[in-house]
């Protein structure tokens, strides 16, 4: 259309200076044939918005544009004075102004045309007025001639090269559409939800998968980082200049969403950061419902074991009632020891199975643990409570206290059983984790139950019922905890660890 428009503005400007500076002084011959390459204009110009509004590119309409007017400028070079004529310039621009839209070899067609038509005016002007051509005249014609010959050949090559930047031009815009269509196709097949976040944490983007995430746990997008980032980590990683890559899990509205955080490259502020959101509690349900049928075949296994350790203190304790009344006074308190004793094994067994078997689901708050460590340690025997040296560094700390308290106290048993020497206890920070430490001086773990020592009923006592370490196990997996075993030089290190998290300054 700005084809069109630019060949009309030029049109009226030529019609105008020559219905005001050459129409009046024509002879009656030239009148009529301005008027009728008027005319032929409006109907060309008519055609041309004809074939626009039909679908044809600026282009395909070179040769109708460029074609009539260089017709139309002939006929005007030859009513105005031939060689002479003020208006012969004219079809040099208009070979110039078709290398914008024409085809190469339609570049050069249109100036053979425009040399064709200018030396045509040119010779019936001569034979109209009957004046011939000087020399001076004759060689204005040949420069006009090769003039637009080479301006022809000069825009060709031209449009040749606009031609083949057009073309790479648009392999690019293919090629950038077609990975558009890609992009969108392989973001909106995929099960993870995918945020982009701008230098500012502001959503910029997101596929269909994080939509239907935060709808389903009533989210708004720009929503996600305060309410997935209760414990301020998130915030505080993306905020970091020199943060990458970043991963935490969370739960929200009863969802377990694993959101990792990662840095993409490059310095556009509108996409500075990429989060991935996983909608992980489908697995935490299978993970749930295979820890269970785990512990219900590990309680048949336990059952079956607890049956065997039962029955030697059954068979003390029968065999010790029926000789109660048969030996002398002075061995029915020795016998009635053994009997207690073997008691106490029993309710030993028998509590140690409660606490294995028992539903575990952490509720971790914040506990002082400078005192929560000292409450442990007020519960052991006085002379138990002597041997042990505590270490602790940190303040507050958010823990399952029932849970944490029971690992604690498990290992505190295992320690000091070991022997009459200190036993070390450290509960101490590590960058993100905390650490604790119950050291012995007992000799440490016999090679062969090593790589069982956690397996209930493996105990390396012989008076030992085996269930301690592994409720310690079973304490940390649900906690998502580590536990560790370290050889010392004096004996046997069982190490803890967590992540540390934050003190929330709204939780005081």
């Amino acid at each position: 259309m700005r084809l069109i428009l630019f060949h009309f503005m030029v049109a009226a400007g030529v019609i105008m200076i020559t219905g005001t500076q050459f129409y009046p002084v024509a002879a009656p011959i030239f009148r009529q044939i301005m008027l009728f390459a008027a005319g032929i204009f409006l109907l060309v110009f008519a055609l041309q918005l004809v074939l626009l509004r039909k679908g044809w590119k600026e282009y395909e309409l070179a040769i109708w544009i460029f074609g009539p007017d260089i017709v139309l400028v002939g006929m005007l070079v030859f009513v105005t004075g031939g060689v002479e004529s003020p208006f012969s310039f004219l079809l040099g621009l208009l070979v110039i102004a078709a290398a914008g839209f024409a085809k190469p070899l339609a570049s050069i067609g249109i100036s053979l045309l425009a040399a064709v038509v200018y030396l045509a005016a040119v010779f019936l002007q001569e034979l109209m007025t009957g004046v011939s051509l000087d020399s001076r005249q004759t060689v204005h014609v040949l420069l006009q001639l090769g003039a637009l010959l080479l301006v022809g050949l000069v825009m060709s090559v031209i449009a040749r090269r606009q031609e083949q930047l057009r073309l790479s031009e648009q392999q690019a815009l293919d090629a950038h559409r077609r990975l558009s269509d890609l992009y969108a196709r392989v973001l909106g097949a995929m099960q993870e939800g995918i945020v982009v976040l701008d230098d500012r944490l502001h959503v910029t983007d997101m596929n269909e998968a994080a939509r239907l995430l935060t709808d389903k746990m009533a989210v708004k997008s720009d929503e996600l980082i305060d309410r997935f980032d209760r414990g301020r980590e998130l915030r505080h990683f993306l905020l970091s200049p020199e943060g990458q890559s970043f991963r935490q899990e969370c739960d929200f509205n009863g969802r377990s969403v694993l959101v990792t955080a990662t840095r993409l490259p490059g310095e556009d502020p509108d996409a500075r950061w990429l989060l991935t959101l996983v909608d992980v509690t489908p697995v935490r349900e299978l993970e749930r419902r295979l820890a269970e049928q785990s512990k219900m075949a590990a309680l048949g296994q336990m059952s079956a074991m607890l049956a065997h350790e039962i029955r030697n203190p059954i068979q003390a304790l029968s065999q010790g009632l029926e000789l109660l009344d048969r030996v002398a006074d002075s061995k029915r308190k020795e016998i009635h020891g053994i009997l207690q004793n073997e008691v106490k094994r029993l309710n030993r067994m028998v509590s140690g199975m409660l606490d294995f078997s028992r539903p575990l689901n952490p509720r971790p708050e914040w506990q002082c643990m400078n005192e929560f460590m000292q409450s442990v340690l007020q519960t052991l025997p006085e002379d138990c409570r002597s041997r042990v040296r505590l270490e602790c560094n940190i303040d507050r700390m958010k823990v399952d206290g029932e849970h944490f308290r029971s690992v604690l106290e498990n290992l505190l048993s295992n320690a000091l059983k070991q022997g009459e020497e200190t036993v070390d206890v450290s509960l101490t920070r590590h960058g993100k984790m905390w650490r604790l430490r119950v050291s012995d001086r007992g000799g440490g773990i016999p090679e062969k139950i090593r790589a069982r020592i956690f397996d209930p009923f493996v105990s390396g006592r012989a008076d030992g019922i085996g269930l301690g370490l592994a409720t310690v196990r079973q304490l940390c997996k649900v906690n998502h905890w580590a536990v560790s075993i370290e050889d010392t030089a004096m004996g046997t290190c069982f190490e803890v660890s967590g992540p540390f998290e934050e003190v929330d300054e709204r939780n005081g």
